[in-house]
């Protein structure tokens, strides 16, 4: 479902530049998820919140949930959007590092 080549959008880059800006989309975590929007042909969207029950899901699992809406809507789908909670991703790297470097005593 993810371009492997494909880099984040310019509003998510400019949130924190320098590592963002070199990020490339292979894989989206879940728990930084926030909803998933379908653009349709007849100009109408649906749009999945992910909730936090959604969160503890697979990735198989949210797969399977995503392919029965594509096949539903395979003929009127125009566009995929994914919305993640990019202040989270920050916030998360962010601390994870420090404590990192904390057992390193850097």
């Amino acid at each position: 479902m993810l371009n492997p080549d494909k880099k984040l959008p310019v509003n998510i880059v400019n949130i924190w530049p320098e590592v963002f800006g070199e990020v490339q989309l292979n894989v989206i975590p879940i728990k930084y998820l926030q909803s998933i929007s379908f653009y349709l042909k007849n100009n109408n969207t649906l749009k999945f919140i992910i909730s936090p029950q959604d969160r503890e899901l697979s990735w198989d699992e949210l797969n399977s949930k995503l392919t029965q809406i594509s096949k539903e809507y395979e003929d009127i789908i125009e566009r995929v959007d994914f919305k993640m909670n990019s202040i989270k991703i920050r916030r998360d790297i962010e601390r994870l590092s420090k404590q990192f470097f904390r057992k390193l005593k850097i």
